[in-house]
């Protein structure tokens, strides 16, 4: 959506003769507001709406009305047909009411909805069904009501359908619900208050909020679950509003609308007793946080960090959002925000956060996994599994490069890159010709990661950016880096692709897709040959070596869930040089005097 200066009006058809009426600005979720709290926007084009500037030269304002008055629709008066759905809240879930413009025998729900969460979705009226995303009848039917329950579970990278806000209301991801085609009129109905609030076009690609108002935060209006912890809500509040302002100072690109943060939290930690969390950012401005933490959990000062990190990215999402590349790529805009929220954290916090400590923990993470495999053409599953580590690290390169050539920093390339096209999206493409153009010096260390081969590069990465003004050391690879990349050359052989290697109190674990038989569980390596990883972590990386791409068969001993098992495995897949030890003792380039 494009945000223009001055007043906006709405050219309305309908009567005789057209008339022209303010456009009123919403929120994330389609409540009007004041214009003094947002930047006015509107969309230009559509078949009921044309947008005119006030600042616009009267004669051309009249130019357009006498334009419209030639247009069919509006010369006859006739509107354009269209859905109207209210959503309602209830109990356990919400109501979905749909009175469409005329009788049908099928009404198909709108984008991805075959999403797993889909199925949450029942038909109340006799003679209806819902299958496969689509509403059936044998009679024609002009109304529906449809109800969602909240989801039991999310999906990762999958937008969750419905999900509550104790003691709030619901957030409804609308694209899931919206009938495919045409044109929708959403109506939401606060079930506290009794109010009405009406949503239209972009306000509805996203998250909505049923059964609870907003409030206004400054920057941004806000909705938290009523069982949240009033410490974690104030810092929420204050960290939100401090990172919004520090973005739009250093991007300079002002939000088409103002965004709607909404914090739910649930009172319990992971079955390992860690706190979880998770966020979306759709294009509609509206920043989802949920967190599962237990209240002593809530409570700890080390937490806060951790916190802040997790909100300033999401944060950052609502300028880099609208990645137009594969899921491949999504490095790009996943590794943007991560660091994003570094330098973020590092500048407003900086007795919290060091980009030292976080660069070398992600650099080590990133040169670990990706060994000598370009970014480029991963599985669909490694791409996810790099995109935060391997994104991030690529952004720590190219910002010393900016900042080596004197031309500003990884936020001017991130302004450039949004400016560049009118709805802010971007791709890779566009992603290196701004590398090439403000941080050339970067441009080798870029596409050695992207598209070169060899674990040499992590050591020319080194030296590259040592030039630059950082100062890196590559030593010789630890214990760990052995055994992990033999443990990721045995379980790419058996299941094709790796979803994890690690190690905590049991040992050395390996985790493979679910379906994968002999990692699926995510069992601990005991033995390879006869060789322990946590014993000797060198004969266990040579026998790797030794028996991976031979093609002959090596007895292997695992374990889950105290159950060991001893199995035969063929390694098809040489084992990759283990990476060398990165250690980052400054960062960037020292600031110019």
């Amino acid at each position: 959506m494009a945000s223009f200066p001055g007043k906006y009006f709405e050219i309305v058809p309908g009567a005789r003769t057209p008339r022209i009426e303010p456009v009123y600005a919403e929120d994330g979720i389609g409540r009007a507001v004041s214009r003094r709290d947002v930047v006015p926007s509107c969309e230009p084009g559509g078949a009921e709406r044309v947008c005119v500037n006030s600042s616009t030269n009267r004669h051309f304002r009249w130019l357009i009305v006498g334009i419209w008055l030639l247009l069919p629709a509006a010369a006859s008066g006739r509107s354009v047909a269209r859905t109207t759905l209210t959503i309602i809240p209830a109990d356990g879930g919400v109501r979905l009411a749909y009175a469409l413009p005329g009788p049908v025998n099928s009404l198909a729900l709108g984008k991805d909805a075959q999403a797993p969460s889909v199925a949450n979705i029942s038909t109340v009226e006799p003679g209806l069904s819902l299958e496969d995303g689509v509403v059936r009848s044998a009679r024609p039917f002009a109304r529906v009501t449809l109800f969602v329950r909240a989801d039991s579970r999310e999906v990762d990278s999958v937008y969750p359908l419905l999900s509550p806000i104790a003691g709030k209301g619901f957030v409804l991801f609308a694209p899931y619900v919206l009938p495919t085609g045409g044109r929708t009129h959403v109506v939401i109905e606060d079930g506290v208050h009794r109010n009405r609030s009406e949503l239209s076009g972009a306000a509805l690609d996203g998250y909505v909020v049923t059964g609870a108002s907003t409030e206004n935060s400054g920057l941004f209006r806000s909705v938290t679950s009523a069982n949240t912890p009033v410490s974690l809500r104030e810092m929420v509040m204050d960290r939100s509003g401090k990172l919004l302002a520090f973005y739009q100072a250093r991007l300079k690109i002002p939000l088409s609308r103002k965004p709607v943060v909404v914090l739910a939290y649930t009172d319990k930690a992971t079955e390992s007793g860690r706190w979880s969390n998770r966020g979306d950012v759709p294009p509609n401005g509206v920043v989802f946080l949920r967190i599962n933490a237990s209240a002593a959990q809530i409570g700890d000062p080390a937490l806060t960090g951790r916190l802040t990190a997790f909100l300033s990215h999401e944060l950052f999402h609502l300028w880099n959002g609208n990645n137009t590349g594969p899921s491949s790529d999504w490095w790009l805009h996943e590794g943007g925000a991560e660091y994003a929220s570094w330098i973020a954290g590092a500048t407003l916090w900086p007795a919290e956060f060091s980009v030292e400590t976080s660069v070398g923990g992600t650099l080590r993470t990133c040169s670990m996994f990706l060994g000598s495999r370009p970014m480029i053409g991963l599985s669909d599953l490694d791409a996810r599994s790099v995109r935060y580590p391997c994104g991030a690290v690529m952004q720590w390169v190219v910002d010393a490069g900016v900042r080596a050539g004197k031309n500003g920093d990884a936020f001017s390339l991130w302004r450039r890159l949004l400016s560049e096209r009118r709805d802010g999206s971007y791709g890779l493409t566009d992603f290196r010709t701004e590398v090439t153009k403000l941080a050339s010096n970067s441009r080798g260390s870029v596409d050695a990661l992207l598209d070169g081969k060899g674990i040499a590069r992590w050591r020319d990465l080194a030296q590259a950016m040592n030039h630059m003004g950082a100062h890196v050391e590559a030593g010789s690879p630890t214990d760990f880096t052995l055994r992990l990349a033999a443990a990721q050359a045995l379980v790419r052989s058996a299941c094709g692709t790796v979803q994890g290697v690690g190690e905590d109190k049991r040992g050395l674990y390996a985790q493979g897709p679910k379906s994968c038989v002999m990692f699926g569980d995510g069992p601990v390596i005991e033995r390879l040959d006869g060789f322990a990883p946590m014993v000797s972590a060198s004969d266990f990386y040579e026998a790797a070596v030794k028996h991976c791409g031979s093609g002959v068969a090596v007895p292997l001993t695992l374990n889950a869930a105290g159950a060991a098992r001893s199995q035969d495995l063929t390694c098809t897949v040489p084992v990759d040089p283990p990476a060398p030890a990165l250690t980052i003792f400054r960062a960037l380039p020292p600031p110019r005097q």
